[in-house]
């Protein structure tokens, strides 16, 4: 029951353990468990079992001090009650966390995601201000739309091996992410998937990656201090290392085709670059702002 914050200071946290037998069951559960006490003061809370809307509905109205949520063993399960959030309802559906589901809920610290689901939807951690770190299950191929933007305290994500593909704003602006390894399987990073992650200083991938395309704004902003792009990589979208300040070397792509205007603008430190012999088209102004650039061959 401890989490470690700020790397020095550790948290005991009030926890409760329930297993539900059906949907619908954890509000009679954990009044159980609690034997009395105040919801309110509940700060970890472990579930297993099938859960559905009513079940997550009566979660996030009841438990204001909830800090950390484990449902590794819990079954989401579709209904046809409606789950509802910040920005509107939902309609559960298996193995699925829904459109919005976890956004905005600024309490929570962790999340240990159900291992079976599959499917994580549009903005499901939109703005989870307090969340520290994410492993996400294996099943999962995609990271939709929004799924964890603006988590600003994240400093730490685990990626399935299984990814195919981060959508657009994945993780927009996730302030506090330091690293981030990207799966071999991941062939498309989407628009402004890492954009403003300002303290990402280190981007891994492997030599078998699969990676196709970076979109435009790609990991702008961002605080790279070098960069070796797997070969795969045809196209490297408009803007898409733009303002990494403090980047040193990179190394593009064999196989790179297209390399997009203002891809590599204002990385200052940035003093040599060799373009790759199949490269087909170079954008304008693709090294503006490059003052210490004396080298490109």
């Amino acid at each position: 029951n401890r989490l470690e914050l700020d790397g020095t200071r550790t948290a005991e946290w009030k926890t409760k353990t329930v297993t539900l037998d059906a949907v619908g069951t954890l509000e009679a559960k954990l009044t159980e468990a609690m034997a009395g006490e105040e919801l309110s003061t509940l700060e970890k809370l472990v579930g297993s079992g099938p859960m559905a809307a009513a079940d997550f509905n009566y979660l996030r109205n009841n438990l204001s001090g909830l800090k950390s949520l484990d449902i590794e063993d819990v079954t989401i399960t579709a209904s046809d009650d409606r789950y509802y959030h910040n920005h509107g309802n939902s309609r559960l559906k298996n193995d699925t966390i829904c459109r919005y589901m976890f956004a905005n809920y600024d309490v929570l610290h962790e999340i240990i995601l159900p291992s079976k689901i599959k499917y994580i939807d549009s903005g499901a951690f939109y703005s989870c201000d307090s969340l520290m770190s994410m492993v996400i299950p294996d099943g999962v191929k995609t990271i939709r739309e929004d799924a964890f933007s603006e988590c600003n305290m994240m400093s730490s994500v685990i990626l399935p091996a299984n990814l195919e593909g981060i959508e657009r704003h994945g993780f927009y602006s996730c302030d506090a992410l330091k690293s981030i390894v990207i799966p071999d399987k991941v062939k498309f990073i989407g628009y402004e998937a890492f954009e403003n992650c300002t303290n990402l200083s280190s981007l891994e991938f492997s030599s078998t990656s699969e990676l196709d395309s970076i979109a435009d704004w790609g990991f702008s902003n961002n605080n790279l201090k070098s960069l070796v792009l797997p070969d795969k990589v045809r196209i490297i979208g408009r803007y898409a290392f733009n303002s990494n300040d403090s980047l040193l070397s990179v190394k593009l792509p064999s196989n790179l085709e297209k390399l997009e205007a203002l891809a590599f603008q204002s990385c200052y430190l940035l003093e040599s670059i060799e373009i790759p012999g199949k490269v087909k088209y170079v954008g304008n102004h693709t090294f503006s702002g490059c003052r210490n650039l004396s080298s490109v061959e």
